[in-house]
Protein backbone atom coordinates (compact mmCIF):
# COMPACT_ATOMS: atom_id res chain seq x y z
CA UNK A 1 0.00 0.00 0.00
CA UNK A 2 2.82 2.04 1.27
CA UNK A 3 4.56 2.06 -2.72
CA UNK A 4 1.49 2.41 -4.33
CA UNK A 5 0.94 5.51 -2.52
CA UNK A 6 4.49 6.70 -3.09
CA UNK A 7 4.27 6.12 -6.69
CA UNK A 8 1.11 8.02 -7.07
CA UNK A 9 2.96 10.42 -5.15
CA UNK A 10 5.81 10.72 -7.84
CA UNK A 11 3.15 10.46 -10.40
CA UNK A 12 1.74 13.86 -8.95
CA UNK A 13 5.03 15.73 -8.90
CA UNK A 14 5.91 14.48 -12.33
CA UNK A 15 2.37 15.81 -13.41
CA UNK A 16 3.09 19.19 -11.39
CA UNK A 17 6.00 19.58 -12.72
CA UNK A 18 5.10 19.42 -16.17
CA UNK A 19 2.26 21.02 -16.03
CA UNK A 20 3.89 24.09 -14.23
CA UNK A 21 6.70 23.92 -17.59
CA UNK A 22 3.69 24.28 -19.87
CA UNK A 23 2.43 26.99 -17.98
CA UNK A 24 5.48 29.04 -17.82
CA UNK A 25 5.71 29.44 -21.72
CA UNK A 26 5.55 31.99 -23.05
CA UNK A 27 5.47 33.89 -26.56
CA UNK A 28 8.43 34.39 -27.63
CA UNK A 29 8.57 37.14 -31.36
CA UNK A 30 10.42 35.92 -34.30
CA UNK A 31 9.21 38.87 -36.41
CA UNK A 32 6.32 41.45 -38.16
CA UNK A 33 6.45 43.28 -40.88
CA UNK A 34 4.47 46.05 -42.66
CA UNK A 35 3.54 47.41 -46.19
CA UNK A 36 6.08 49.75 -47.09
CA UNK A 37 3.48 51.82 -49.57
CA UNK A 38 0.30 51.98 -48.16
CA UNK A 39 -2.65 52.29 -50.15
CA UNK A 40 -1.50 49.89 -53.03
CA UNK A 41 -3.56 46.30 -52.60
CA UNK A 42 -1.03 43.84 -53.63
CA UNK A 43 -3.43 40.68 -52.19
CA UNK A 44 -5.19 39.24 -54.96
CA UNK A 45 -8.18 36.64 -53.95
CA UNK A 46 -9.98 35.09 -56.16
CA UNK A 47 -12.66 32.34 -56.28
CA UNK A 48 -12.62 30.13 -59.38
CA UNK A 49 -14.27 26.87 -60.34
CA UNK A 50 -13.23 23.99 -58.10
CA UNK A 51 -14.20 25.28 -55.98
CA UNK A 52 -11.26 26.89 -55.28
CA UNK A 53 -10.34 30.44 -53.58
CA UNK A 54 -7.07 31.28 -53.70
CA UNK A 55 -4.67 34.51 -52.88
CA UNK A 56 -1.49 35.89 -53.73
CA UNK A 57 0.91 38.35 -53.49
CA UNK A 58 4.16 38.61 -55.29
CA UNK A 59 7.55 40.76 -54.59
CA UNK A 60 5.62 43.67 -52.60
CA UNK A 61 7.95 45.50 -51.03
CA UNK A 62 8.02 45.57 -47.31
CA UNK A 63 9.92 46.80 -44.11
CA UNK A 64 10.58 43.70 -41.96
CA UNK A 65 11.24 44.04 -38.13
CA UNK A 66 13.36 41.21 -36.42
CA UNK A 67 11.84 39.66 -32.93
CA UNK A 68 14.05 39.21 -30.24
CA UNK A 69 14.05 35.94 -29.94
CA UNK A 70 16.04 32.83 -32.26
CA UNK A 71 18.02 34.99 -34.01
CA UNK A 72 21.64 34.41 -35.30
CA UNK A 73 22.83 37.55 -34.12
CA UNK A 74 21.89 39.82 -31.39
CA UNK A 75 22.85 42.45 -33.57
CA UNK A 76 19.51 41.67 -35.40
CA UNK A 77 16.70 42.09 -32.57
CA UNK A 78 14.70 44.67 -33.22
CA UNK A 79 16.32 45.65 -36.39
CA UNK A 80 14.25 47.45 -38.92
CA UNK A 81 14.97 45.54 -42.89
CA UNK A 82 14.11 48.34 -44.86
CA UNK A 83 14.95 46.35 -48.36
CA UNK A 84 12.90 43.27 -48.45
CA UNK A 85 10.22 41.54 -50.19
CA UNK A 86 7.03 38.99 -49.50
CA UNK A 87 5.69 36.72 -51.90
CA UNK A 88 2.36 34.67 -50.68
CA UNK A 89 -0.02 32.19 -51.59
CA UNK A 90 -2.50 30.78 -49.45
CA UNK A 91 -5.64 28.09 -51.15
CA UNK A 92 -8.76 26.88 -49.22
CA UNK A 93 -11.12 24.30 -50.95
CA UNK A 94 -14.16 24.21 -48.55
CA UNK A 95 -16.86 26.26 -47.63
CA UNK A 96 -16.95 29.55 -45.56
CA UNK A 97 -19.52 30.19 -42.64
CA UNK A 98 -21.37 32.83 -41.93
CA UNK A 99 -20.90 34.01 -38.38
CA UNK A 100 -23.35 37.36 -38.40
CA UNK A 101 -22.90 40.82 -38.18
CA UNK A 102 -20.58 41.22 -41.80
CA UNK A 103 -18.14 38.06 -40.51
CA UNK A 104 -17.14 35.16 -42.33
CA UNK A 105 -15.05 32.51 -41.51
CA UNK A 106 -13.36 30.53 -43.91
CA UNK A 107 -11.61 27.64 -42.73
CA UNK A 108 -8.65 25.05 -44.03
CA UNK A 109 -6.29 26.96 -46.28
CA UNK A 110 -2.86 26.11 -47.08
CA UNK A 111 -0.07 28.17 -47.91
CA UNK A 112 3.38 29.47 -47.49
CA UNK A 113 4.98 32.83 -47.86
CA UNK A 114 8.81 34.36 -48.46
CA UNK A 115 10.21 36.97 -47.46
CA UNK A 116 13.58 37.80 -49.39
CA UNK A 117 16.20 40.67 -49.17
CA UNK A 118 15.93 42.86 -52.48
CA UNK A 119 19.72 44.45 -51.65
CA UNK A 120 23.13 42.87 -50.32
CA UNK A 121 24.16 44.25 -47.24
CA UNK A 122 25.79 43.06 -43.73
CA UNK A 123 23.89 42.93 -40.00
CA UNK A 124 26.08 42.11 -37.25
CA UNK A 125 28.31 38.94 -38.10
CA UNK A 126 25.92 38.60 -40.85
CA UNK A 127 26.50 38.91 -44.43
CA UNK A 128 24.22 38.64 -47.13
CA UNK A 129 23.16 39.04 -50.94
CA UNK A 130 20.26 39.94 -52.31
CA UNK A 131 17.76 37.70 -53.04
CA UNK A 132 18.62 35.58 -49.71
CA UNK A 133 15.68 34.22 -47.50
CA UNK A 134 14.83 36.44 -44.60
CA UNK A 135 12.14 34.00 -43.34
CA UNK A 136 9.92 31.88 -45.27
CA UNK A 137 7.38 29.59 -43.82
CA UNK A 138 4.54 26.71 -44.90
CA UNK A 139 1.55 26.41 -43.31
CA UNK A 140 -2.15 24.74 -43.01
CA UNK A 141 -5.20 24.44 -41.61
CA UNK A 142 -5.13 28.34 -41.01
CA UNK A 143 -8.09 30.27 -41.09
CA UNK A 144 -9.58 33.98 -42.40
CA UNK A 145 -11.74 35.88 -40.41
CA UNK A 146 -13.52 37.82 -43.07
CA UNK A 147 -15.37 41.65 -42.44
CA UNK A 148 -14.64 45.12 -42.82
CA UNK A 149 -11.25 43.84 -42.92
CA UNK A 150 -9.29 40.40 -43.07
CA UNK A 151 -7.42 38.40 -40.43
CA UNK A 152 -5.27 34.75 -41.31
CA UNK A 153 -4.50 33.31 -38.57
CA UNK A 154 -2.21 30.43 -38.05
CA UNK A 155 -2.35 28.78 -34.66
CA UNK A 156 0.26 25.48 -33.65
CA UNK A 157 -3.01 24.27 -31.43
CA UNK A 158 -4.87 23.20 -34.63
CA UNK A 159 -2.84 24.33 -37.86
CA UNK A 160 1.01 23.10 -38.89
CA UNK A 161 3.60 25.62 -39.71
CA UNK A 162 7.37 24.89 -40.32
CA UNK A 163 9.40 28.35 -40.67
CA UNK A 164 12.95 28.12 -42.09
CA UNK A 165 15.89 31.04 -42.24
CA UNK A 166 19.29 29.33 -42.60
CA UNK A 167 21.06 32.98 -42.51
CA UNK A 168 19.41 34.76 -39.56
CA UNK A 169 17.41 32.28 -37.56
CA UNK A 170 18.06 28.99 -35.76
CA UNK A 171 13.95 27.55 -34.73
CA UNK A 172 15.78 25.01 -32.41
CA UNK A 173 13.11 24.54 -29.40
CA UNK A 174 10.70 26.62 -31.20
CA UNK A 175 7.02 25.10 -30.31
CA UNK A 176 3.28 26.60 -30.63
CA UNK A 177 4.12 28.84 -33.56
CA UNK A 178 1.96 31.86 -34.77
CA UNK A 179 1.63 33.81 -37.65
CA UNK A 180 -0.93 36.36 -38.55
CA UNK A 181 -2.13 38.35 -41.66
CA UNK A 182 -4.36 41.40 -41.33
CA UNK A 183 -5.86 43.57 -44.35
CA UNK A 184 -7.18 46.71 -43.23
CA UNK A 185 -8.23 47.76 -46.39
CA UNK A 186 -10.26 45.32 -48.80
CA UNK A 187 -12.37 45.80 -52.26
CA UNK A 188 -15.25 45.23 -52.87
CA UNK A 189 -16.05 43.68 -49.40
CA UNK A 190 -16.48 40.49 -48.09
CA UNK A 191 -19.27 38.13 -49.41
CA UNK A 192 -19.72 34.51 -49.75
CA UNK A 193 -20.38 33.62 -53.33
CA UNK A 194 -20.98 29.86 -55.32
CA UNK A 195 -19.54 26.83 -53.83
CA UNK A 196 -19.74 28.56 -50.08
CA UNK A 197 -16.31 30.16 -50.87
CA UNK A 198 -15.38 33.66 -50.25
CA UNK A 199 -16.16 36.13 -53.41
CA UNK A 200 -12.90 37.49 -55.17
CA UNK A 201 -11.60 40.75 -53.61
CA UNK A 202 -8.14 42.91 -52.89
CA UNK A 203 -6.57 44.09 -50.00
CA UNK A 204 -3.87 46.48 -48.65
CA UNK A 205 -3.00 48.28 -45.90
CA UNK A 206 -1.73 45.00 -44.23
CA UNK A 207 0.35 44.25 -41.16
CA UNK A 208 1.63 40.53 -40.15
CA UNK A 209 3.75 38.87 -37.16
CA UNK A 210 5.23 35.51 -35.91
CA UNK A 211 5.94 33.77 -33.13
CA UNK A 212 6.47 30.71 -30.99
CA UNK A 213 7.35 29.49 -27.65
CA UNK A 214 10.80 28.14 -26.32
CA UNK A 215 9.43 24.94 -23.93
CA UNK A 216 12.10 22.28 -22.06
CA UNK A 217 12.14 19.09 -24.87
CA UNK A 218 10.37 15.99 -23.98
CA UNK A 219 13.75 14.66 -22.68
CA UNK A 220 14.05 17.16 -20.17
CA UNK A 221 11.04 17.17 -18.63
CA UNK A 222 10.96 13.28 -18.24
CA UNK A 223 14.58 13.45 -16.47
CA UNK A 224 13.56 16.06 -14.04
CA UNK A 225 10.18 13.95 -13.14
CA UNK A 226 12.40 11.15 -12.85
CA UNK A 227 14.43 13.23 -10.49
CA UNK A 228 10.99 14.33 -8.32
CA UNK A 229 9.68 10.67 -8.51
CA UNK A 230 13.57 9.70 -6.97
CA UNK A 231 13.20 12.20 -4.17
CA UNK A 232 9.45 11.38 -2.91
CA UNK A 233 10.90 7.63 -2.86
CA UNK A 234 13.63 8.44 -0.76
CA UNK A 235 10.95 10.30 1.22
CA UNK A 236 9.34 6.72 1.94
CA UNK A 237 12.35 5.12 2.62
CA UNK A 238 12.94 7.82 5.44
CA UNK A 239 9.03 7.52 6.58
CA UNK A 240 9.56 3.35 6.77
CA UNK A 241 12.72 3.99 9.16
Amino acid sequence: MKRLVTLALGAMILSAATAGTANAQSALAVGNYSQDTPGNQPFVFTNSAGPVLTGVATNVPIAYTFGTNFLADPALANFVFDDAELDFNVTATTAAVVLGGGNNLQMTLNGSFLITATVGGSIGSINYNAGDTILSATFSSSTILAGAGVSLVSSATNSTITYSSPLFYDFTGLFGETLGLNLTSVNPGITIGGGGLLNSFTGGNFTGSFSGNLVPEPASLAMAGLGLLGVGLIARRRLVK
